[in-house]
């Protein structure tokens, strides 16, 4: 894995958080009265876009070599399944319970047998989620199973992504009534994932590309689309802008590391590292220290204080998780398939 990708996953999950603690913390009179920085962060829902444009990267970069080979599927399967469902399946457990117990701490669906299923097997069935931040794994797992078409059959695969594709700009062209699965599946995120895939096509590529300037354009672009939406507001082809950005600068970046002209923090690869972990448990850590926070009398202090002690213990608690929890479990997990996987088979292609 380059370290630049793992930065950007760290930079990714920041973003969310700090968009979750802007709009959801301190944008709620329970909490605390005002927001220190105004509507500055409020663009954060971004770094899901980042996400999806890096997944697509990582996919590629990671799988290339399987595609259109049958025999690898079930290896694919296995690493996506062993990347996701664990460590999200373990915070789910835990939070389960606490909806039965005390209802009034959700919207009233938590509790449903149906939203349960859904929400334990990452299969969309009504938009309802246990883990309100889950809805980003619906569309994470759509993406995969796709992938998986490439592997089984590449022109299958790419007849697939090209239909999938074209049917979700027609359909945003004209915006018929529809179903919220029809929504789910034509939605615009779902082209995020090809444009990681496109970016490290170009990125394994031989062409010839300023990979300063394509990294310095992408940010560039990225945070003025984050300004023109705090002028103009959100707008229904944001993502794809932030697309983008984020396509250009990982890019950008990743051949600025292979030239060895970057180096990357060890902070950044770390907070990559344990993305994941703070996404799946920062909106409930948020909840919890806030509460904790308001309990100690926090809001006779400085707002903006406020805002970096709740966020930065956030964040510092989703790595701890990580640490503590998610890697070892990685661990364990990646030793089933080494003990019980089946012995590797001559390739096959389709």
């Amino acid at each position: 894995m380059l370290l630049s990708i793992q930065a950007c996953r760290g930079i990714s999950a920041l973003l969310v958080v700090l968009y979750h603690l802007n709009t959801a913390i301190f944008n709620t009179q329970k909490y605390f009265s005002g927001r220190p920085f105004g509507s500055i962060f409020d663009f954060g829902h971004a770094g899901v876009a980042f996400f999806f444009v890096l997944s697509g990267f990582i996919i590629v970069f990671a799988h290339a070599r399987d595609i259109g080979r049958v025999d690898q599927l079930r290896r694919y399967l296995w690493r996506r399944f062993q990347r996701i469902y664990p460590i999200y399946w373990v915070v789910l457990a835990a939070i389960i319970p606490i909806y039965f117990a005390v209802p009034s701490f959700g919207v009233g669906y938590e509790t449903d047998l149906v939203t349960i299923l859904s929400s334990f097997t990452l299969v969309y069935a009504d938009g309802n989620t246990v883990l309100a931040v889950a809805w980003t794994l619906y569309h994470e797992i759509l993406f995969y199973a796709a992938f998986a078409a490439l592997i089984w059959n590449r022109t299958a695969g790419l007849v697939l992504f090209g239909a999938w594709g074209t049917c979700i700009v027609v359909f945003q062209a004209i915006s018929p009534d529809a179903s919220a699965f029809v929504h789910f599946l034509a939605s615009p995120m779902n082209l995020l994932f090809p444009l990681g895939m496109l970016s490290a096509v170009v990125f394994r590529s031989g062409l010839r590309l300023p990979a300063g300037t394509a990294a310095v354009v992408g940010a560039v672009a990225f945070l003025a689309c984050g300004a023109a939406e705090l002028v103009y507001g959100r707008s229904d082809g944001g993502s794809l802008l932030y697309g983008l950005g984020s396509a250009l600068l990982i890019v950008g970046l990743g051949r600025l590391e292979t030239a060895a002209q970057i180096r990357i923090p060890r902070v950044l690869e770390f907070l990559g590292a344990a993305s994941y972990s703070i996404y799946l448990t920062h909106f409930l850590l948020l909840s919890l220290f806030s509460k904790v926070a308001v309990a100690a009398g926090l809001r006779s202090a400085p707002e903006w204080l406020a805002f970096l002690l709740i966020g930065g213990v956030t964040v510092a608690a989703g790595c701890v998780f990580h640490a503590a929890i998610e890697r070892p479990l990685l661990r364990w997990v990646g030793s089933l398939r080494k003990t019980t996987g089946p012995q590797p088979q001559p390739a096959q292609t389709r």
